[in-house]
């Protein structure tokens, strides 16, 4: 488990998240640099992973 939630479940009380960092954790242990940029089709350029890892659930 991982961080707590207010009495009625409804916020995070402690170690809140946001999606983005749970998605760089997993890039992350798949190896997948954090800073990796990709092109579109139109010529864009996307960090991969915009987020910040997790690291004491990876610990």
């Amino acid at each position: 488990m991982y961080g707590s939630s207010d009495q009625h479940a409804t916020y995070p009380a402690s170690n809140a998240v946001n999606p983005v960092d749970l998605t760089t954790t997993i890039y992350e242990l798949l190896g997948v640099p954090a800073d990796l940029e990709v092109t579109d089709n139109l010529g864009r350029t996307l960090v991969i992973a915009p987020g910040q890892p997790i690291h004491s659930l990876i610990g």
